[in-house]
């Protein structure tokens, strides 16, 4: 059976002393194995292990990545995209109220026109759907 084979990348040749300590740990979990080292100076501190399509990834920008979807979103409902300028002015509203945001846009031709934002609990709804509806509701009160 052969060894399996694992890629430590990191940003710089490790020292003797860490490579052990890399080793060793591996050879906790794998038994035998395969070292494979690869230096990539962009790589933002830490390291990444990977082992067949597993991977761990220690690396500043593994980290970085794992706090996105802690950020608030903001979902923004749409006939036809929105362009940049939209995104931009959406944006600056949404981390006004709320902090730094990520925007998740949806296409929505259910909406006939207009735009529908949800931000946490709150929506606004100035899509022709929503609009019809209320006057929908006003004639039906009135008869």
């Amino acid at each position: 059976m052969p060894k399996p084979v694992v890629t430590l990348t990191t940003a710089h040749i490790l020292t003797s002393a860490q490579l052990t300590v890399v080793k060793n740990v591996l050879k906790q979990k794998l038994g035998s194995f395969e070292l494979k080292h690869v230096i990539k100076p962009n790589l933002m501190g830490g390291l990444k292990i990977q082992l067949g399509k597993q991977e761990f990834d220690a690396s500043l920008e593994g980290k970085l990545k794992k706090l996105e979807p802690q950020l608030a979103e903001v979902k923004v409902f749409t006939v036809v995209p929105i362009n940049q300028a939209q995104r931009a002015q959406i944006q600056q509203l949404a981390e006004n109220k709320l902090g730094p945001v990520k925007i998740v846009e949806t296409i929505d031709p259910n909406l006939i026109g207009g735009i529908k934002i949800i931000m946490g609990s709150t929506a606004y709804d100035g899509s022709i759907k929503h609009k019809l509806e209320l006057i929908k509701q006003q004639l039906i009160a009135s008869i």
